[in-house]
């Protein structure tokens, strides 16, 4: 389960250096880390549910 905290880390990691830019650009970067945030949940979760179904074999 140690990628799954490194992915938490990054995702604190550029949510907190976007808060240090310009505020202009902050509602666009905000924006983006979200959805990189997004991709990167949906990403665990498959691995999760295809670590938990392919031990059932």
């Amino acid at each position: 389960m140690q990628p799954v905290f490194i992915l938490l880390l990054t995702s604190l990691n550029q949510h907190l250096y976007f808060f240090k830019e310009k505020h202009e650009e902050f509602s666009l970067a905000f924006a983006g880390t979200t959805v990189h945030d997004m991709f990167n949940w949906l990403k665990v979760l498959i691995s999760i549910a295809n670590i938990r179904f392919s031990l059932k074999r």
